[in-house]
């Protein structure tokens, strides 16, 4: 599957060091997916890290404990050039603009990474690339799933947004197939 306009969702992650709404980002990742058959657009993912003053700028803030755990773990991984924000959200719009059948942006957690994204858009006075009601919580269907007797498979946190992004797009598959089998026939 080559055709863009086959990858109805995406999958969103950052990267910060705080956790609350308006945490400092220091890297954006995302990867295009379709939400039947889980095939992602992998070769075309978007990963940037994020310059941290110019998060602070926008608003962003951080946290000790937050900073205490990247240090515990040797730092956070950097793939390249810390880029502006600003530059970032500019880049990753024009990335999203490549899908142009994305119905749904899915993150980890109702309240965070979606909300992050759009308050930074507003921030930074961009518009959003996607609609106001795309967004989704992978939780929500982990946990409908468990309801069900599914067992999230185990897997890495890389805490490398782009490898997260293709670890959530796997679990999100799972339980959705999880879901699909507990479907009535008619």
């Amino acid at each position: 599957m080559n055709n863009k306009s086959q990858f109805d969702s995406i999958m969103l992650d950052w990267e910060t060091m705080g956790t609350g709404p308006q945490a400092a980002v220091i890297q954006l990742g995302a990867a295009a997916f379709n939400s039947t058959t889980g095939e992602t657009d992998e070769r075309q993912d978007f990963l940037s890290d994020i310059d941290l003053v110019s998060s602070l700028m926008l608003g962003g803030y951080t946290d000790a404990s937050t900073v205490q755990w990247w240090r515990e773990r040797g730092g956070f991984p950097s793939t390249g050039p810390a880029r502006d924000l600003r530059q970032v959200l500019i880049m990753f719009a024009e990335w999203v603009k490549r899908y142009p059948s994305v119905e749904r942006v899915w993150a980890q957690g109702a309240s965070f990474d979606i909300a992050l994204a759009e308050g930074y858009y507003r921030s930074a006075k961009l518009e959003c690339p996607w609609a106001y009601h795309a967004g989704r919580d992978t939780r929500t269907i982990y946990d409908e799933a468990k309801r069900r007797g599914w067992t999230k498979p185990k897997a890495d946190v890389a805490h490398e947004a782009r490898e997260d992004c293709r670890q959530q797009i796997k679990t999100l598959m799972s339980a959705f197939a999880a879901l699909r089998e507990q479907v009535p026939k008619s």
